[in-house]
């Protein structure tokens, strides 16, 4: 189902064809037991079902925890120094944790699932680091809205603290915080930007081997018949 584009472990995602294999059940059931009933057909439950996985989204735990702990850890950042101004310590481990948790969350899981791409990044044994992309082959499968906020966000929160992090150059402390905030999104922005311009490239030349293969069929076949 995924497209490697180097040797790793498998990474189990929801089959392609779920619900393409549901529609079709459920329509040869409806051609076997009411043929006759042209008003309301019984596929369109199984229609109405897939709009309303694509309306409301196909993993909202995955969305809620991909918000959440980065409006967590910005929430820790803005309220926690007015309230506690002198409690850096706990602050500066509630944000930490926060931007661990939403770094490994977005790494491993809500870039699996929301946009179908997920990066790391290897040492070898000679000291050199080897990159390493999956990619989902059917992104017809994917929410539209759940891809547009997943990019939208991982751009927006690294852009937040960059400007926390200027407001906040007077106060080396929280200065640092904001460049662990700004070096953690952005391994994710690298390692994801790379990810997608991979699977990219590999779609384009599937595209380009479909066409080849076609053409040469072609040929032959047109040879044979001469």
């Amino acid at each position: 189902f995924f497209d490697r584009c180097s040797v790793m472990q498998g990474v189990n995602f929801e089959p392609a064809g779920k619900y393409a294999t549901l529609e079709e059940d459920h329509s040869h059931h409806v051609i076997h037991h009411e043929p006759e009933d042209p008003i309301q057909p019984q596929h369109t439950s199984t229609e109405t079902h897939a709009d309303t996985l694509q309306r409301e989204g196909k993993h909202p735990l995955a969305y809620f925890f991909h918000i959440f702990f980065k409006a967590s850890a910005i929430a820790i950042y803005l309220f926690g120094s007015l309230l506690f101004p002198h409690q850096f310590v706990p602050l500066f481990v509630g944000i930490v944790l926060s931007l661990a948790f939403d770094f490994w969350t977005v790494k491993n899981v809500t870039g699996r699932l929301l946009v179908g791409l997920r990066w790391w990044n290897e040492v070898k044994d000679d000291g050199t680091n080897v990159w390493i992309f999956e990619s989902l082959e059917d992104k017809s499968v994917l929410h539209k809205g759940e891809q547009t906020m997943f990019w939208f966000t991982l751009f927006a929160v690294p852009a937040v603290w960059v400007l926390l992090g200027i407001s906040s150059l007077l106060r080396p402390n929280w200065l640092v915080v904001c460049g662990i905030a700004i070096a953690l999104n952005g391994a994710n922005i690298v390692g994801y930007v790379k990810c997608a311009k991979q699977a990219r490239k590999k779609a384009q030349g599937m595209v380009t081997d479909f066409f080849l293969k076609r053409a040469i069929s072609n040929a032959f076949g047109s040879s044979s018949k001469a």
